[in-house]
Order: structure tokens, then sequence, then C-alpha cells
């Protein structure tokens, strides 16, 4: 449900226009033999590299070396890796589905795209690869909107307000 196959189909897409570029998958599951099968077949597994679930460092590491952050899925319930990936100062890309839609502002913390089209998503990566000025205004949003908005301190006050207005 993360939706890596768009993100590999529009890999291709990426690729043909930049090819050096690189694209990193993190994390594992059932699917991942398939998804590595789909990379070769779209002759993006030299792009590619998957690997596999990281530990808190490593993840990090992940974040702070990416340009751009990309989460292709079809259904997330709140979405917590965008907030990472945010916190970090990347600029994020997401499919305009369930959660992503309220969390990014379209154009000023990522960019929002239509869902399960590839070939959106390859505009939205090929904008932010040629757009270095965008790309870094976008991830100095983004990690500007986690701070005003979702630290722990922030989320806690808020939560003490509404349960002060429910119980009182």
């Amino acid at each position: 449900h993360k939706g890596i196959q768009y993100l590999l189909e529009a890999a291709k897409l990426v690729v043909n226009k930049y090819p050096k570029t690189k694209f990193l998958i993190v994390g594992d599951g059932s699917y991942r033999y398939e998804l590595e099968k789909l990379a070769k077949h779209l002759g993006v597994y030299s792009n590619t590299v998957f690997t596999g679930l990281l530990p808190a460092n490593e993840l990090l590491e992940a974040y702070l070396v990416a340009d751009v952050f990309v989460l292709p899925s079809r259904h997330e319930g709140f979405g917590i890796v965008i907030l990472e990936a945010m916190a970090c100062g990347l600029p994020v890309i997401a499919f305009r589905t369930s959660a992503m839609q309220y969390i990014i502002k379209d154009g000023v913390s990522g960019l929002l795209v239509e869902p399960f089209d590839p070939s959106q998503l390859a505009k939205a990566i090929q904008r932010l690869i040629s757009d270095r000025r965008l790309s870094k205004k976008l991830g100095r949003n983004s990690s500007k909107i986690v701070k005003e908005k979702y630290t722990w301190d922030v989320v806690v006050n808020k939560l003490e307000k509404i349960y002060g207005e429910i119980y009182v």
C-alpha cells in the first residue's frame, strides 16, 4: 500500500532525463522481491538501492543524504515518515490522498500529485531536480511547518486544550 511500484514506474521516466539519479527504497516486506523484479524489468535497478529496514541512526543518515522524499502511498493514516522527512528539511512529494493533503501544503512544503499517476510523480521529481531553488525553499518550509505544528510540545498543548474543552 506504500505505492512503491508507482515510484519505480516514475523512476524510469526520471532516469531517462536524469540518468545519474538514485532512488533509495527504505523498508522491507513480503512485496520487496516483486519490487526488485519490477525495477529490473523497468531498467532502473542499477539506479535503485533497496536497503531493507534501517536502524534509527541509519534512517536519519538516509534522510540527510536525500535531496527529495517521495511517499506515493495509496492510503496513509497519518504519515509519520513524511513528518520525519520534513523535520530533516526535505521537500516532499506525495499523492493527494488521505492524510497527505492535510500535512503537505502543495507548493509550500512539498508537492502533491494526483494519485496513482507515475507520470505526474516523475514530473514532480524532475521539477525538484531541475529547480534547486524551489527544492530548497520547500525543504525549509517543510522543516518550519513540523516545528510549528508537530513537535511533541505543540501536540501535547493541543491535546490538553481539547481535553480541557471536553471535560470542563
